[in-house]
């Protein structure tokens, strides 16, 4: 029974506006928490393309010498504690810290969950980017192996092909999922340093200074791509001047 209420109450929000605006919320917080989490990995986890070695605030955990710490089979990376400190202040949570037993100060775990994300959340959002990303090497340097996240790419197919993450007892890559089957991803990944680019002649001019070395560096940038698709099992064709450079 509804109780007879005599003081003025703020206005009652119109049922089916309410069932609406509940359901768009329910159904936009995965994308928009691994948005978030993609916005971070834009800004915090990107290595040094001549040392593949992470910035000390990195997005993924680093050994004591800047590499990436990667746990599983296969290999991949694991979320740093400083990459959930800055999404639970941006969302809102307060991060506190206390003294450890060695009287040292850390950061009470606890806090970590007291933004817009989740223990279980930060799992299985990160779950998900790591399911849908693979290491990759350079064409000028192929000792040195990257962790690349295709973010824009990424972002679409939550927004637009409604991909979603695994439930807590599913593991990525093994078993069942509940996640929304897609065809296979036929997305190829290639990062060209910016310090070996060929120059051009301004920032209005896009005209290369020297061609000769303009062609061939981008004719190996290609033919690696064509490589990485052909190994993938995608059929490529690429001509430059007319000459196919992948035969």
């Amino acid at each position: 029974m509804k109780a007879n209420t005599q003081k003025a109450m703020c206005k009652r929000t119109k049922l089916s506006d309410l069932v609406k605006s509940v359901t768009t919320a329910s159904d936009s917080r995965q994308p928009d928490l691994t948005e978030l989490m993609l916005y971070e990995i834009d800004a915090h986890g990107t290595a040094d393309l001549k040392t593949g070695l992470l910035p000390k605030d990195s997005t993924f955990r680093t050994t004591s010498n800047g590499s990436y710490f990667v746990t599983g089979d296969p290999s991949k990376p694991q979320l740093s504690e400083k990459a959930k400190i800055r999404l639970t202040e941006a969302t809102g949570g307060v991060i506190k810290r206390a003294k450890n037993k060695a009287n040292k100060m850390e950061v009470v775990k606890a806090s970590l969950y007291s933004g817009a994300y989740s223990e279980q959340d930060y799992r299985r959002c990160f779950d998900f980017i790591k399911a849908h990303s693979d290491w990759e090497t350079l064409p000028t340097d192929k000792d040195i192996e990257y962790y690349l996240v295709d973010t824009d790419l990424l972002n679409h197919n939550m927004r637009e092909l409604d991909y979603r993450w695994d439930n807590l007892s599913n593991s990525i890559g093994r078993g069942k999922t509940t996640r929304k089957q897609q065809p296979a991803s036929k997305r190829i990944s290639v990062s060209v340093p910016d310090t070996d680019k060929p120059e051009t002649k301004s920032k209005t001019d896009k005209t290369f200074k020297n061609k000769r070395d303009a062609k061939s560096y981008y004719t190996k940038v290609l033919k690696h791509l064509g490589a990485v698709c052909r190994a993938g099992g995608v059929t490529i064709s690429i001509k430059i001047d007319n000459i196919d450079i992948l035969s």
